[in-house]
């Protein structure tokens, strides 16, 4: 009889072997604080956040507050107010500490690509 904990499928190949499933690469940023507001049904809240890197698709930010899952968010650049808000959706938010209380990795899949500006604003300091 075979063992059926033996058989892999592709999926959990790669997800065991670490491999990378993103379509668009990922860039560390340089240290900026991040705005961060969201709307889910009746609840809203507005905060700030470290950003962690970005793509074109997406992007990460570490913070003490997190908005519920699938939320939709409005990310800006705290040092560029006046440069436009990107549009994008709660994908996962993960603990960063076990058992201390620590920030929140908060991860984002932009509803359009990320605008040039602000790319290179977050990636290169420019």
């Amino acid at each position: 009889m075979p063992d059926r904990r033996k058989g892999t499928s592709l999926i959990n190949l790669e997800r065991r072997s670490g491999v990378d499933r993103r379509r668009s690469s990922r860039y560390l940023t340089a240290p900026l604080v991040v705005s961060l507001a969201w709307e889910d049904g009746d609840q809203r809240g507005a905060f700030e956040g470290g950003l962690q890197d970005l793509s074109v698709a997406g992007a990460s930010l570490l913070s003490f507050h997190a908005p519920p899952r699938g939320a939709k968010v409005m990310l800006g650049l705290e040092s560029e107010p006046e440069m436009p808000r990107i549009e994008a959706t709660v994908v996962r938010i993960a603990k960063t500490r076990r058992f201390l209380p620590g920030p929140f990795l908060i991860c984002l899949r932009f509803a359009a690509p990320c605008p040039y500006e602000f790319f290179t604003r977050a990636v290169f300091g420019a």
